[in-house]
């Protein structure tokens, strides 16, 4: 979308208009551009001097502390190395304290939620254990890094948390669901989101969580996503998901065989299942 500004906007409002050009750039150059004032001489850009440090957290570097100067012999030099050096230092340790807290609040909502689930139903709370083992070792099988992993085991813990808001008529039913009663059950992956999406430590798994019922083939529930359009997760979590569901006794059936289970996985692959997930899992399944 292109935006118009006027002059009289311009006059009016110059750091809107900044901020503006600025994430443009950002966006098309795939770059932090940041905008100086009084570096320049006779209308052209003049940068004598620049010195640099990093930040730097325990996973790495974080970005940069940056000094720009008009004059090539100075005033940048060792004393503003070793000022920002300290500065980052400093800044470096408040981003990991930080992250650590976020880590802390993470992983007790987290904690909160699977025993709510459990108490609300054993079953589902054993059942989403097992999907997370299968599915972070399908992750590590797809190449998945170590933050992608993070995010998948949660995502498998809590792809059904959102049936701590259905009915004990429907989720404990005994036999099969009428039409009716599969509506209320299907809109259990919306209620999940909802809960995870207002908890800042897991509000970025939302879309995952919510996606975990979608198929490849763009017939599934709620939004009707279709192949790479599905978070990797939610692929991964729905292909364990029902080979568990398989070999799990259930009120209205006994368990499935490992076998016909598996069976059953590769021929809805392509279909119902993402393919490259299927072939992890039926891999990790043969290894284990």
């Amino acid at each position: 979308m292109t935006t118009s500004v006027g002059i009289e906007q311009l006059e009016r409002s110059p750091a809107t208009v900044i901020d503006r050009a600025l994430e443009a750039a950002r966006e098309m150059l795939g770059l932090d551009v940041v905008y100086a004032r009084g570096l320049t001489t006779e209308g052209r850009a003049r940068i004598g001097a620049y010195v640099g440090v990093p930040v730097i957290t325990s996973h790495g570097e974080h970005g940069s502390l940056c000094a720009l100067g008009m004059r090539a012999d100075g005033p940048l030099g060792e004393r503003e190395v070793s000022f920002l050096g300290v500065l980052a230092q400093l800044i470096g340790e408040q981003l990991e304290r930080e992250r650590q807290h976020q880590e802390r609040l993470h992983f007790a909502f987290r904690e909160a939620l699977i025993a709510a689930l459990e108490a609300r139903d054993g079953y589902t709370g054993e059942h989403s254990q097992a999907v997370v083992d299968l599915a972070v070792a399908a992750g590590v099988r797809m190449g998945l890094g170590r933050n992608d992993l993070e995010d998948l085991e949660t995502i498998a813990l809590l792809h059904d948390v959102g049936k701590l808001g259905i009915s004990d008529a429907v989720l404990r039913k005994p036999g099969p669901l009428d039409p009716a009663e599969w509506d209320e059950m299907r809109r259990h992956v919306i209620a999940g989101a909802e809960i995870v999406e207002a908890m800042p430590a897991l509000s970025h798994l939302a879309p995952a969580i919510r996606a975990s019922h979608e198929r490849w083939d763009g017939t599934g529930y709620p939004d009707g996503l279709t192949g790479p359009e599905i978070p990797i997760a939610s692929r991964i979590v729905f292909v364990c998901d029902a080979y568990n569901a398989m070999v799990s006794d259930r009120p209205y059936r006994s368990a499935l065989g490992e076998d016909i289970a598996r069976t059953e996985l590769q021929r809805c692959a392509g279909s119902q299942f993402c393919p490259d997930s299927v072939e992890a899992v039926l891999e990790e399944l043969r290894c284990s």
